[in-house]
Order: structure tokens, then C-alpha cells, then sequence
């Protein structure tokens, strides 16, 4: 319907602007006040008139309007999108023309940020299956901590009976029996590990120590 029929831009948009009804199954619709009342005139329509059913609440508008505003926003992304690719075209002849007046400073900027390395997936079964179990003890010792950290050390499952103290003991003894095995299977080097294992065990007693310090 023309604009030019209604006074006011406002008086066209209001008389367009998308509203609530309740539709039955052959399209007769009931004005509502808005999606709330919608949904109970449906589910009430649905107790009285159930050869009408079923009953759905929906939201109908203008279509011209809702088309104009999709076009819009495209028209939008459109003019977004080219002018993304222009400054990525500018950008990129810059750093040709820096290339070119300056190729050894280009080739040191391509090796310090751009450095490129061929992936090769692993293939090796024996390995995919050490760090797949490895990996999987990980991530059950880790949902057990982040229900520790909801629920409590003492917490229970309601499903089990288990408390989570009982969960964490399992879970940890799980990781460490995948990684005794791991090591043995993939040959890493135990005293480098021995050493390291030592190393984080001073750390971290040292990192508890600041919290038993009295406040100043």
C-alpha cells in the first residue's frame, strides 16, 4: 500500500509495524497484545476449539517492509565487504613496496612472524592410542576439578553416592598409571621428567607457602 495514503511517516509505520496473532490451521487470525498473550489465546483456543487446532502464536508484518530492511542491511554488508577488501588491497601494496625497496628487512619480518612448518597428522596407532587414553584420563580429572570447584571437595553424586573426594582420588591415580605407560611405550626420557616433576613439586610448595604468609 502507497505511503502517500497515510499523513505521517509514523502513521505508515505504525499501521505496518508487525503485531501478535493466533493463527488456526486454516489462517484465521486474532489480534493479540503481544507474544505472551499470543501463546495463551493459542493454548486456550487449542482446550475450545480443538477441531480448529492446532493453535499457534505468530508475529506477521509487513513483508514489502521486512524486504526493504533485509535489502538494506545486505546493501550494508556489501558496501562493508568491498571496503574491507580495499584496505586489505592498500595494506598488502604496501608491504609489496616495502618489499621491494627493503627485500632483506621483508625476508627478517617473514621469518620472525610469518614462519611456515608442514603439518603431517601422526599415523602411528600405537601412538594415537597412548596420547588418546592420555588425553582422555586428562579431560575426566579435569571435569572432576571443575565439579570440586562448584560443589565442594566433600560434595556427593546424587547418582552414584560417590563423593568427590573419592572421584579426584580415582582420576588422578588414572592420569598417573596413562603417563607411567606412556612414558614406557613412547621411550620419553624418564629422568628429564624425574628432574622436571621435582623442579614444579619446589614451585608449587613455594607458591602455597605465600598464601599461609599472615597478611601485613
Amino acid at each position: 500500500m502507497s505511503m502517500s495514503l497515510y499523513a505521517s511517516k509514523e502513521e505508515y509505520e505504525q499501521a505496518h509495524a508487525a503485531r501478535w496473532y493466533c493463527l488456526d490451521r486454516d489462517g484465521v487470525a486474532m489480534l493479540c497484545k503481544d507474544e505472551a498473550d499470543a501463546r495463551t489465546q493459542a493454548a486456550e483456543s487449542d482446550d475450545c476449539w480443538p477441531g480448529r487446532a492446532p493453535h499457534r502464536a505468530v508475529l506477521l508484518g509487513e513483508v514489502n517492509a521486512a524486504l526493504d530492511q533485509k535489502h538494506a542491511e545486505y546493501e550494508d554488508l556489501k558496501a562493508c565487504a568491498a571496503n574491507n577488501a580495499r584496505n586489505l588491497a592498500l595494506e598488502i601494496e604496501g608491504w609489496r613496496r616495502i618489499a621491494q625497496l627493503h627485500p632483506s628487512e621483508a625476508r627478517d619480518c617473514r621469518s620472525a612472524d610469518m614462519a611456515l612448518s608442514k603439518w603431517i597428522p601422526e599415523s602411528d596407532p600405537m601412538v594415537l592410542r597412548r596420547v588418546g587414553k592420555t588425553g582422555e584420563e586428562c579431560a575426566e580429572l579435569a571435569k572432576v576439578c571443575s565439579r570440586i570447584t562448584i560443589q565442594g571437595l566433600d560434595g556427593v553424586d546424587p547418582a552414584t553416592g560417590e563423593t568427590n573426594r573419592q572421584a579426584l582420588t580415582k582420576e588422578v591415580a588414572d592420569v598417573m598409571a596413562q603417563c607411567l605407560v606412556t612414558m614406557e611405550a613412547l621411550g620419553l626420557d624418564s629422568f628429564a621428567i624425574h628432574s622436571r616433576k621435582l623442579d614444579k613439586v619446589a614451585q608449587m610448595a613455594e607458591w602455597e607457602a605465600m598464601f599461609s604468609q599472615p597478611a601485613a
